[in-house]
């Protein structure tokens, strides 16, 4: 009885954490969208923290938060290459 309560408790725990670092990885393409247009090299440390966080995320989330990472990678990558 008692393992099976616990092994509830690390379900929903797990679910909160995962909740907690979608929520994380979408403020931090929120701040790469931000920064995309006006400070390149800002956007670029925001897309490399949100890839970085992507690999432990569930696959399902994974792919909606891949796609805006690669939205973001060509904004900054355009607007880089209209820079030089």
């Amino acid at each position: 009885m008692t393992n099976r309560r616990d092994m509830e408790k690390l379900a929903e725990l797990r679910a909160k954490t995962d909740r907690q670092l979608i929520a994380l990885i979408d403020s931090t393409l929120a701040r790469a969208r931000r920064y995309a247009q006006i400070l390149p090299r800002e956007a670029q440390r925001a897309h490399a923290e949100a890839a970085t966080l992507l690999a432990v995320v569930a696959p399902q989330d994974r792919i909606r938060l891949a796609r805006e990472l690669n939205r973001i990678d060509e904004i900054v990558n355009i607007r880089t290459l209209a820079a030089c």
